[in-house]
């Protein structure tokens, strides 16, 4: 049987590894925009949007607080990459983000709300 990436995997990537994987990613970036995958717009956004990605699924696997708060960080590292791909206007970016901001907040709120 294959080895499956569980949270447990994520929770014993060490701060070596993780530097490891951070400093790999500049040099990631050149190799795309030398070999013409990527532009230096493209290669920042993408390179940004990865360490997010990193730092935020090591907290959340991490955290003792609720998938929502990794949650949030993925949507916040996603919006300018939605946005520069035309997926979204920025505008339209922001409110989604509000949107589902709060709709996440409200709902958890109203569902862990004692009923009198």
């Amino acid at each position: 049987m294959g080895t499956s990436m569980s949270f447990d995997a994520i929770r014993d990537l060490t701060a070596e590894a993780r530097g490891r994987i951070y400093a790999t990613l500049g040099s990631v970036q050149v190799l795309l925009v030398t070999l013409g995958l990527l532009n230096d717009s493209d290669a920042a956004l993408w390179g940004g949007a990865v360490a997010a990605l990193v730092g935020f699924g090591v907290a959340g696997a991490n955290s003792m607080s609720t998938w929502r708060t990794w949650l949030y960080g993925v949507l916040g590292a996603a919006q300018p990459l939605l946005v520069a791909y035309s997926v979204f206007s920025d505008a339209q970016a922001s409110a989604v983000a509000a949107v589902v901001s709060a709709a996440l907040g409200l709902g958890v709120a109203a569902y862990k709300t004692p009923v009198i």
